[in-house]
């Protein structure tokens, strides 16, 4: 599998809610993205991906009398998350010379649970690992490469809520291995 991404991503969402029990919202945008499930069959897999092109998404929401409120603004470069029995095979290249930017602002009041999160991220490689216990682990080989800037901001004003939390992180390259 090869992935090239030369253009610039936007997306953008803007939004009033009042009075609402439950409120998720999602501005997302992606260069490169790529899924792979397989329970029950062994996988040989070359993955390429390179994103040359940035990718902004911009939140901006205001909120009252919100039961339960997520507000996500991601930006990534590269995704490829892999779900794999043992004794597989994952050769795979991400390479990001995109800047990243994830920007949510935020006016909430009256809410009771509410999580902002921005996130900016040049690469990200999620493998897990099935059945490991009876088939062994599986092989991975992965090169990661970031040469952009990762930008994430968070701007909120909340007030009489009751949980509130917001993140904002900036990464260049990401990994995460999970064997089962």
């Amino acid at each position: 599998l090869a992935q090239i991404n030369q253009g610039y991503g936007t997306s953008s969402v803007a939004t009033v809610y009042n009075a609402v029990s439950e409120v998720t919202e999602t501005a997302a945008s992606i260069g490169n993205t790529g899924s792979f499930n397989a329970d029950g069959a062994l996988l040989d897999l070359a993955i390429d991906q390179n994103n040359l092109g940035g990718q902004t998404s911009n939140l901006v929401t205001i909120q009252n009398m919100v039961a339960e409120a997520t507000s996500t603004a991601a930006s990534i470069g590269n995704s490829l998350a892999v779900e794999m029995p043992g004794g597989s095979k994952l050769t795979a290249t991400q390479s990001n010379s995109g800047t990243m930017i994830a920007d949510l602002t935020g006016m909430i009041a009256s809410t009771v649970d509410y999580t902002a999160t921005a996130a900016s991220i040049g690469n990200s490689y999620a493998l897990t690992s099935l059945d490991s216990g009876i088939a062994g682990n599986v092989s991975s080989s992965l090169n990661q490469w970031n040469g952009a800037g990762q930008i994430a901001k968070v701007t909120a004003n909340i007030a009489a809520s009751t949980n509130a939390a917001a993140t904002a992180a900036a990464i260049g390259n990401s990994v995460s291995i999970n064997v089962e």
